[in-house]
């Protein structure tokens, strides 16, 4: 547990007071959140995820929910998630419907301290399969189909809304109000990860198929309709009369059976939307914010997000372990370096101009060795991109390192609580996106986005272009909507959002006019295409003045600055880098030297890993007499055994104590006065543990760290005071 007044205490950042009707939050004229009170102060949020799942041991009694929000205040959240609620309440239930009353009550503590300690809190109405169904034992498996059965089966749409309503309709005797008229309920995500493209990744039921053919039959009355419009994509055999037109499978290229698939989900998801949304608003009365389709990148699923009034989405900078953390499961040890930070370029490539946007899972997933990056870039390219909340995924809070039952003694996969390093991302976090110390783009580009090349030319497994989501390294991003389209999000030229001057940048346009252009040689290889696709894409933006000459030239170098001009990132280099007023940090690997202006490596023993000083008094690190330093690169559990020397696939989980990777490492502080200075290891908490040597030269401090011989073990997290 953090400890109060210590170098990791950022309750500053939360003043107390119980959330009343005026603290209400909602979207402002600009599509950003704000309180009801005060429309003109754009807010943002870093949010806790929650890890009460019965594995766990279910929601805490009083005093554990107490000493939770107290630690959520102290380490700079402002806002919490709680998903799988239907689960916790159900669990070894054997009726439908039938919560657990003591879980029910403990819930309602919950959310009831949470708003009294000014923190708000997001909810998901169904978050897996099951829902309220009762006498299931295994409830992280589907056994009832419930997110797939919302789009078309009756009976599973009426479960849903007296799932919600028990859940959320109910007066909480805590606060004497429904959960869904409290004001500190932020928003409700309809559905998680609802997707239906996501929802068929491993094939399409029976029940689905039929819908699918009821749908061709209303647009083309018969199969030799269908055949005229398919021509040969329809296959022998496949007849609407019998209902057997198959959908495409998720990998499938685009072609006429995929466009009216595409076309198909379309539909059914904004239907969805609007049922629900038509009962939650009418039948609970609730005020907040609403969201769904948090989970899946095509063009076609971004027109599906055009429905929404506020866009929330999760993404991972790799694929899930194999087999979680039995032994042969692996994991891909890839850099996010090493391709141009993708997965946080196509978060940004999601948003859509004139709608909060928000990001409620994200993650490098442990036991990948280079998770420390993520701690760096994600909140410095969210804060640039002026996103509206983050949350590292998931169970982000732990009391105790003594590790007891459920995922309590090891570090786990999407477990926060035990993890060093992405205990560093929350650090990081509060700092950089939370405090402000990362500002927003000067600039932006409005992605038009045409609906024939969202579903006529797209396919499931579709995305963003490269050459597009890469304009996110230099300025803003964010989707517009095809003139053609009844759903306008803003002018198809130019406009003005929170943030800077916004630029109309077509989808389509220019990869066509490039690609049968001399620019573009061909035969070529799938990276050199992509590559002078981006040198195109950076001409056309530097001829309308949306970045600069020397930007752009850098840019297509693989060199990328921000038009904020405080992150700077050189792939070919392999180093990521943030310079602000009050915080400064470097992720680095291979030969990379680490230097910032007040921080320099001047040796180290180790080819990889996070450094960072940050002023933690109010004042820059010019002029600040208390400093928070970071070192970090990558923990295992003890025990923890590989096959390979790259160390993916698993043999042995292990369990704690953590092991942390040593860290020898000479650094060099800019001097900034002539006081004496005290250098302090910290422990977890934030608790001063050892005090360490520090020699003061004629314009520097010097530090020789080595974090593996520390008395009380070693530690990310140092303090320098003046």
């Amino acid at each position: 547990m953090v400890e109060e007044k210590s170098a990791l205490d950022f309750s500053e950042f939360n003043p107390t007071h119980t959330l009343i009707d005026a603290d209400r939050l909602v979207i402002n004229s600009r599509g950003r959140i704000s309180k009801k009170q005060s429309t003109d102060k754009d807010a943002v949020f870093l949010m806790a995820s929650l890890g009460f799942a019965p594995v766990n041991g279910g929601i805490p009694d009083h005093g554990t929910i107490d000493m939770y929000v107290s630690q959520l205040r102290l380490r700079g959240y402002n806002m919490a998630r709680l998903d799988y609620i239907e689960d916790i309440l159900m669990h070894k239930r054997s009726r439908d419907f039938d919560f657990d009353p003591k879980q029910m009550e403990r819930f309602q503590y919950l959310l009831a301290a949470l708003g009294k300690s000014g923190i708000y809190y997001v909810l998901t109405g169904v978050s897996g399969d099951n829902g309220g169904y009762g006498n299931i034992d295994n409830r992280w498996k589907n056994n009832k189909n419930l997110r797939m059965g919302l789009y078309y089966d009756p009976e599973k749409q009426t479960h849903w809304k007296v799932l919600i309503k028990k859940m959320f309709g109910g007066i909480n005797p805590y606060t004497g109000a429904a959960i869904a008229q409290d004001p500190a309920f932020a928003g409700m995500i309809l559905v998680n990860e609802g997707n239906l493209e996501y929802l068929i990744r491993t094939g399409a039921n029976e029940e689905l198929v039929q819908v699918f053919n009821d749908w061709l039959r209303t647009k083309y009355r018969n199969t030799e309709g269908l055949a005229q419009a398919w021509k040969s994509e329809l296959r022998k055999g496949e007849s609407l009369e019998q209902g057997s037109v198959a959908l495409p499978k998720l990998a499938d290229n685009p072609s006429p059976r995929m466009a009216d698939a595409q076309l198909f989900f379309l539909e059914l998801e904004r239907k969805s939307v609007t049922w629900m949304t038509e009962f939650v608003r009418s039948d609970l009365k609730y005020p907040g914010l609403l969201t769904a389709f948090n989970n899946w990148n095509s063009p076609a699923a971004h027109m599906a997000r055009q429905s929404l009034q506020w866009v929330d989405m999760h993404n991972y900078a790799q694929m899930p372990p194999t087999a979680f953390i039995n032994k042969g499961s692996y994991l891909q040890q890839n850099s996010i370096l090493s391709d141009d930070l993708k997965y946080i370029r196509e978060l940004a490539a999601t948003r859509q101009w004139g709608k909060p946007f928000t990001v409620s899972e994200y993650g490098q997933i442990f036991w990948n060795k280079y998770r420390y990056e993520s701690s760096l870039a994600v909140p410095a390219y969210a804060a640039f991109q002026g996103w509206d909340m983050i949350c590292q995924h998931a169970e982000a809070i732990g009391l105790s390192y003594a590790g007891n039952k459920g995922r309590r003694d090891a570090i786990y996969p999407y477990v926060i609580a035990l993890d060093p390093i992405a205990r560093v991302t929350e650090v990081m976090s509060a700092l950089l996106y939370r405090r402000g110390d990362v500002k927003p783009f000067t600039s932006a580009v409005n992605v038009q986005l045409p609906e024939d090349f969202s579903l006529e030319k797209g396919r499931f497994f579709g995305n963003i272009p490269g050459d597009i989501s890469r304009v996110s390294l230099l300025s803003g991003v964010g989707l517009g909507a095809d003139p053609r389209t009844n759903v306008a999000l803003l002018p198809t030229r130019t406009d003005t959002v929170s943030g800077g001057k916004l630029q109309s940048l077509p989808l389509a346009g220019l990869v066509a006019r490039y690609a049968s252009s001399d620019k573009v040689q061909r035969p070529v290889g799938v990276n050199m295409m992509a590559d002078q696709l981006w040198s195109a894409r950076l001409d056309s933006l530097e001829s309308v003045r949306a970045v600069g000459t020397k930007v752009a030239s850098n840019a297509k170098d693989a060199f990328y600055t921000a038009d904020n001009n405080q992150i700077v990132f050189n792939r070919k280099n392999k180093w990521l880098k943030v310079e602000t007023e009050n915080t400064e940090a470097m992720v680095f690997s291979g030969d990379a030297k680490p230097e910032l202006k007040h921080l320099l490596v001047e040796s180290q023993e180790i080819d990889k890993g996070l450094i960072a000083i940050s002023a933690i008094d109010g004042k820059p690190i010019s002029e600040s007499k208390r400093l928070l330093l970071i070192v970090a690169s990558d923990a295992r559990n003890s025990g923890m055994s590989f096959k390979d020397d790259d160390q993916a696939e698993l043999v042995a989980f292990g369990q704690l104590p953590v092991v942390l990777q040593r860290m020898k490492l000479k650094l060099s502080i800019r001097k900034m006065s002539d006081q004496k200075v005290k250098f302090y290891a910290l422990n977890q908490r934030g608790q001063r543990m050892d005090q360490l040597e520090i020699a003061a030269e004629k314009d520097k401090l010097v530090l020789d760290l080595d974090t593996g011989n520390l008395p009380h073990g070693p530690t990310t997290f140092f303090e320098l005071i003046f």
